[in-house]
């Protein structure tokens, strides 16, 4: 799997001849998804600071559902390796923005 993502991050970089886009940080994200689920999570904190990075300054906010969804990707990464304390600070950057962005706690996503 991991050589599809990389081709498809090799192709999108070429089509947007830049970094900065959201398809690029999706890549990222995807990549990191990929690194985690192995258990190497130094090269998926890696691709997921990338891909935070990017959504930061394509969006130019914090309060975007991408950026809640990096953030939540992070926490996931340091609830896989058992650094529960940490799991929590990205888990609740990434709730504090969805209840920003939804403008409430009952929402259905």
């Amino acid at each position: 799997a991991l050589q599809y993502y990389q081709k498809d991050l090799e192709i999108s970089l070429k089509v947007y001849d830049t970094e900065i886009h959201p398809s690029i940080a999706t890549s990222y994200n995807n990549i990191g998804l990929l690194y985690d689920n192995k258990g190497d999570f130094q090269q998926a904190l890696q691709y997921y600071q990338k891909a935070l990075d990017i959504q930061k300054e394509v969006y130019d906010t914090e309060i975007h559902p991408s950026i809640a969804t990096s953030y939540n990707n992070i926490g996931l990464l340091y609830d896989n390796k058992g650094d529960f304390q940490q799991a929590l600070q990205y888990y609740q950057k990434a709730l504090d923005i969805q209840k920003e962005v939804c403008d409430t706690e009952i929402h259905p996503s």
